[in-house]
C-alpha cells in the first residue's frame, strides 16, 4: 500500500502538527506518484462566514518515487478553520479532503479542520511536560464518611457501578440530580494508586457547592460541596498530593463561570472568559493577604496560589477564583 496523499496528523504532511498560534506559519506537504500528473495544486483555507483563501503547492521535491508539493500558510485570525485541496487532473477539477480521522484522499468526504489561538495565549510553565490526570469527583471513589449538611432533595444512590439517570423526567426536565457518593476523603485514598501512573498533574472536575451531580453549574463559589467534604479535607488532600508527590507541578480546579460580586450563584455571564474557563477579577485582592494570587498572562488573566497557602489555617485561597490553578511551585509563575 502506497503512502496518502496527506495526513494531518504526519508532521512530514503538516507542520506543526496540531494547533497553531496567530501569525505562526504551517507547512503543507501533499504527495502523488510520479505518473499523476497534477496541475493547479492549492490550499483552500477558510473560517465559516468568510472568504476562502486560495495558496498555490509548489512541485518542491521530485528526487524519490514520488513528487512532494508543498506550500506555507500563516493564520491572520484566531478561530476554527476548515481546509481542503484541489488540482486538476486528467482534464477535470478534483478534490482532496478527509477520509477517516487524518488522511487526505481524492472526494473524501470531510474537511479538515485547523484551531487558531490567541499569539498572547501562553500555558502555565509547570504544567509543561507533565501527566495529567482528571477526576469526576461524584464516580471516583467514595471514602464511606457521612458528610454534613447535603441538600435533602439529592438522590443517593448506593448502587456504585450502575447507570446514572439521563432521561427526563414526567416533565421533560433532566435533573442531573443522582449521586454516587465520590469524594475528597476518596481522591485522597486513591493517591497511592494515581502516583503509580506517574502523575504530575490532578485536574478536579468542578468542587464548589452545586445542585447538579456535574457541578458546572456552581451555586456558591466560596463553599464545596458538602457531599464531597470539607475546606479542611481540601487542604489535606492538597498537601498529601504535593508530599507524596502526586501534583508536583499543580491541581487545577476549572469552572465554567465566574459570578460577580458576592461570590454566590447568578446568572449573568462575566467578561473575564478565556477559551470555556474563567480568570480571576480583581476582586481578588479583597482576599485575605495569604491567599491573594501571583498572575499569569494569558489572553486575560488566570489565577494561581500555591499548595502551601491552601493548607495554611487562613481561610480557603479558592475564594472568588472560578477557574483556579493552585501551583506546588510559585517561582515557575516569575515570567
Amino acid at each position: 500500500m502506497g503512502k496518502p496523499i496527506f495526513d494531518c496528523f504526519d508532521s512530514s504532511y503538516k507542520h506543526p502538527f496540531g494547533a497553531l498560534r496567530k501569525g505562526q506559519p504551517s507547512i503543507y506537504n501533499l504527495r502523488f506518484p510520479k505518473s499523476m500528473a497534477v496541475k493547479d495544486l492549492t490550499l483552500v483555507m477558510f473560517r465559516p462566514g468568510y472568504k476562502e483563501r486560495f495558496i498555490e503547492l509548489i512541485l518542491q521535491d521530485e528526487s524519490g518515487d514520488d513528487n512532494i508539493y508543498s506550500c506555507c500558510f500563516t493564520p491572520n485570525n484566531v478561530g476554527l478553520h476548515h481546509y481542503y485541496f484541489t488540482c486538476v487532473l486528467d482534464g477535470r477539477r478534483r478534490y482532496i479532503k478527509r477520509r477517516g480521522a487524518s488522511e487526505g484522499v481524492f472526494e473524501g468526504e470531510d474537511l479538515f479542520q485547523l484551531t487558531v489561538f490567541d499569539d498572547n495565549l501562553y500555558t502555565p510553565l509547570f504544567i509543561r511536560g507533565g501527566i495529567m490526570y482528571q477526576i469526576f469527583p461524584d464516580r471516583f471513589c467514595r471514602s464511606g464518611v457521612e458528610h454534613e449538611g447535603v441538600p435533602t432533595d439529592r438522590i443517593i444512590r448506593d448502587d456504585w457501578n450502575a447507570t446514572p439517570y439521563y432521561k427526563p423526567d414526567e416533565k421533560g426536565v433532566v435533573r442531573n440530580n443522582d449521586y454516587f457518593g465520590g469524594d475528597l476523603r476518596g481522591i485522597i485514598e486513591k493517591l497511592p494508586y494515581i502516583k503509580s501512573l506517574g502523575t504530575t498533574v490532578l485536574y478536579l472536575n468542578p468542587i464548589f457547592e452545586a445542585h447538579e451531580n456535574h457541578r458546572y453549574n456552581t451555586a456558591n463559589y466560596e463553599k464545596i460541596d458538602p457531599m464531597l467534604g470539607t475546606e479542611e479535607d481540601f487542604r489535606v488532600l492538597c498537601a498529601e498530593a504535593h508530599e507524596r508527590p502526586v501534583a508536583a507541578r499543580g491541581l487545577l480546579l476549572p469552572h465554567e463561570k465566574l459570578h460577580a460580586d458576592d461570590g454566590v450563584g447568578h446568572d449573568e455571564e462575566d467578561d473575564g472568559e478565556v477559551n470555556g474557563q474563567v480568570a480571576c477579577r480583581d476582586d481578588v485582592k479583597q482576599l485575605p493577604a495569604s491567599c491573594r494570587t501571583r498572575r499569569l498572562t494569558t489572553t486575560r488573566r488566570a489565577t494561581m496560589t500555591s499548595i502551601s497557602t491552601l493548607c495554611s489555617p487562613r481561610p480557603s485561597a479558592i475564594r472568588r477564583s472560578s477557574s483556579a490553578v493552585f501551583s506546588a511551585d510559585d517561582t515557575s509563575l516569575s515570567q
